[in-house]
C-alpha cells in the first residue's frame, strides 16, 4: 500500500585483502648465524667455532590476509503521517577469511648447549625467528537487526537516524601449522553502530547531505580467538578503538533516468599502532567518491569509483607491542569499484 515498503537485498558492505611478497620479510627467519639477546654470535660448543649457522636463515613464507563479507537484508519501511517514515531490518551477514603468515614453533639446539645433540637440531620452542608456514581457510554465518527513522522538517531539509546491533558471526574451518592439520572455531563481531544525518535539497535536481557514524569497535574487537581441534585457544591481538566516520555526498539529477553523485569521508582508524600488522592493516583514511546511477522504468543500475587515501603509520619498535605489532611504516591506498542493480515491482 502507500505506506509500507518492504525490500531484499544482497550486498557486500565491508571486504579487505593484502598479499605480500615473502622474499621482502626473510629477516623474520633470523640472521645467518645465532645471536643470544644481546646480538652477540653464539659460539658452537662442540667444535670451537666462534658461530653457529642458523638453518632457517633466509626461509620464505606466505603472508596473505583476506576477510570478506556479504549482508543478505530483509527491510520494511512504514510511513507514519506526512512526514515521519521508520523502518526496521533483518540482516543475514556471511563471511569468509584466509590467513596466511610464519609462524615460530621451533627452536634450534644451539641455543641449548650441553645437551650433546648436533646444534642444527630443531626441536619445539620459541626463539622469536618464524620457521613455520601457518594457513588457515574459514567461513560461517551470523545475524543482527537495524532500526531508523526519518523526519521530514519542509520540503528541502530531511533529517534522520539509524542503529545496527552487534553480529556475531561464527566461523569454521581447517588451518596448517607446517604439514598438520587441526579444525578450528573463530567468533568474529561486527560492533554496533548508530549515526545521525541531514540532507538538503536546495533545488528540484541537486540533493546535498551529510551524516555521522559511531562504531563500538572496543567492545567487539580486542581479541580474535580461535579454539583448535586438540590443540586449544590461540588469539590474535587487535586492541581496537571507537572510532566516528564524518560523510558528506551530493547527487545532481543530470537527466530524467540518470543521477551524477559525488562524496567525500573521513574514516579515522580503529586500531592502535602498538598492534598494527600487515594482515589486517589499518589507518586513517580520507575516501573520495564518484558514481552515477540509471533508471530504467522499475529497474536502476548504480555504479561507484572509491578511492581510499590512506595516512602513513609510523611505528617504531618501543610502541610495537611485542609479538603482535609490526614496527615500520605502514602505507595504504585504495581503489573500489562497485556496482549495484535494483528492481522495483511496484
Amino acid at each position: 500500500n502507500n505506506k509500507l515498503r518492504m525490500g531484499l537485498s544482497a550486498i557486500v558492505p565491508a571486504g579487505l585483502g593484502t598479499e605480500w611478497n615473502g622474499e621482502d620479510f626473510v629477516a623474520f627467519a633470523g640472521p645467518s648465524v645465532l645471536v643470544d639477546a644481546t646480538g652477540t654470535p653464539i659460539p658452537n660448543p662442540y667444535t670451537g667455532d666462534p658461530t653457529i649457522p642458523n638453518v632457517l636463515a633466509g626461509t620464505t613464507f606466505d603472508w596473505e590476509g583476506k576477510i570478506g563479507v556479504m549482508n543478505i537484508s530483509l527491510s520494511t519501511a512504514y510511513r507514519l503521517g506526512e512526514k515521519l517514515n521508520v523502518g526496521g531490518a533483518l540482516h543475514l551477514v556471511y563471511g569468509n577469511m584466509t590467513m596466511k603468515r610464519g609462524i615460530d614453533m621451533l627452536t634450534q639446539y644451539g641455543f641449548t648447549a650441553g645437551t650433546g645433540l648436533p646444534v642444527d637440531t630443531l626441536i619445539q620452542g620459541n626463539d622469536s625467528m618464524l620457521d613455520t608456514q601457518y594457513s588457515e581457510e574459514s567461513s560461517g554465518w551470523g545475524y543482527g537487526f537495524g532500526f531508523g527513522l526519518q523526519y521530514m522538517l519542509d520540503d528541502a531539509w530531511t533529517i534522520g537516524a539509524s542503529i545496527r546491533t552487534k553480529m556475531k558471526v561464527g566461523f569454521s574451518g581447517d588451518a596448517e601449522f607446517g604439514s598438520t592439520k587441526y579444525s578450528f572455531d573463530r567468533d568474529i563481531t561486527w560492533p554496533l553502530w548508530y549515526g545521525g544525518g541531514l540532507s538538503f535539497r536546495p533545488s528540484e535536481k541537486l540533493l546535498l547531505a551529510a551524516e555521522a557514524q559511531y562504531w563500538k569497535w572496543s567492545e567487539t574487537e580486542e581479541y580474535l580467538i580461535a579454539e583448535y581441534e586438540t590443540i586449544g585457544k590461540d588469539s590474535l591481538t587487535l586492541k581496537w578503538n571507537d572510532a566516528v566516520q564524518i560523510r558528506l555526498g551530493a547527487e545532481y539529477q543530470a537527466w530524467e533516468n540518470l543521477a551524477l553523485r559525488c562524496g567525500f569521508y573521513i574514516d579515522p582508524a580503529p586500531g592502535p599502532n602498538r598492534t598494527q600488522t600487515i594482515l589486517i592493516p589499518n589507518t586513517d583514511f580520507l575516501g573520495f567518491t564518484l558514481g552515477a546511477g540509471y533508471t530504467m522504468n522499475r529497474l536502476s543500475i548504480d555504479a561507484t569509483l572509491e578511492y581510499l587515501s590512506g595516512r602513513d603509520r609510523k611505528i617504531s619498535e618501543n610502541v610495537a607491542m611485542p609479538g603482535v605489532g609490526m614496527p615500520g611504516v605502514h602505507k595504504l591506498n585504495i581503489w573500489a569499484p562497485s556496482i549495484a542493480v535494483t528492481y522495483k515491482f511496484k
